[in-house]
């Protein structure tokens, strides 16, 4: 069903996987439960576009909702199901066959889930693993005066362990990696740190 009632979308920034996207959700002004869902899509642009057409067809309010890495495109706002099942019955003889009622869960005003507290894993780079102390030292003011980095040396089972940094995270190692590896250090790689 076509309504008077104005409301507009707004982008909101969320990231999934490490990825930025962008989410569009109704404005969290009007409290309705149910919506009708006509479309959901894993492409943004596919969404957009379908909100779109319903702007273009005259229902309001619409909007998309991101849940489970899916973009949930609806129409109509209402508190009860009968409120919505207007909306439901127009957009499906409006080229919508497949819109259903849904009842929004929890997360119905941030739209977004919070993502896990992850506290980032500090990285080494190794650039040389030797079984001389004083070879490590030297390999170690080698890789210092090449690289400009922190240079620790760990020994170990009978050797001693060359390597530069700490980094706070692994891309911040992965980045310093390709550094170390164009200074001369190819055979480098990434060490995991206690925290």
């Amino acid at each position: 069903m076509r309504s008077s009632s104005i409301r507009k979308s707004k982008l909101i920034p969320a990231v999934s996987a490490g990825l930025a996207a962008l989410c569009v959700l109704s404005a969290p002004a009007v409290a309705g439960l149910f919506h009708v869902q006509v479309a959901a899509v894993s492409d943004e642009s596919l969404a957009l576009q379908t909100e779109t057409q319903l702007e273009r067809s005259g229902f309001e309010p619409v909007g998309i909702h991101w849940r489970d890495g899916l973009y949930r495109v609806w129409a109509g706002d209402g508190e009860t199901r009968d409120e919505v099942q207007p909306y439901m019955n127009e957009l499906q003889g409006s080229g919508f066959p497949d819109a259903f009622i849904v009842e929004l869960g929890p997360d119905r005003i941030s739209g977004v889930p919070e993502p896990p507290v992850v506290t980032p894993q500090p990285y080494a780079i190794q650039v040389f693993s030797l079984s001389n102390p004083e070879d490590a030292d030297r390999a170690a003011e080698r890789a210092r005066d090449k690289t400009g980095y922190d240079v620790t040396i760990v020994p170990g089972d009978g050797l001693y362990r060359v390597q530069l940094g700490p980094f706070e995270s692994r891309d911040a190692a992965e980045f310093a990696k390709q550094v170390i590896q164009g200074r001369g250090f190819t055979d480098c790689f990434l060490v995991p740190l206690e925290q």
